[in-house]
């Protein structure tokens, strides 16, 4: 039986103080997902951890087509995206 699980795709760790903060949105890999302030959709290929000078940010990959049908690709906090 597969289980999908959902992973939290935003938080981040203050590496002097041990602080987590972490947003209340979940996306998975395969969650097709959209800017906040409208684009196209996009496919979440990849959750990734960044560190940041004092924190290490987790942050999701996304993939999509453009309008000439090239495969495009960039790193997005779970913040700026909303489930398409």
């Amino acid at each position: 039986m597969l289980v999908q699980r959902r992973i939290l795709a935003l938080g981040s760790i203050n590496l002097r103080t041990g602080e987590f903060k972490m947003d209340q949105q979940t996306f998975k890999v395969g969650d097709v997902v959209q800017l906040r302030s409208g684009g196209p959709p996009m496919t979440v290929s990849q959750i990734i951890e960044r560190p940041n000078l004092e924190e290490i940010v987790k942050a999701l990959h996304c993939q999509w087509f453009n309008d000439q049908q090239n495969l495009c690709g960039e790193d997005f906090l779970a913040s700026v995206l909303k489930e398409y």
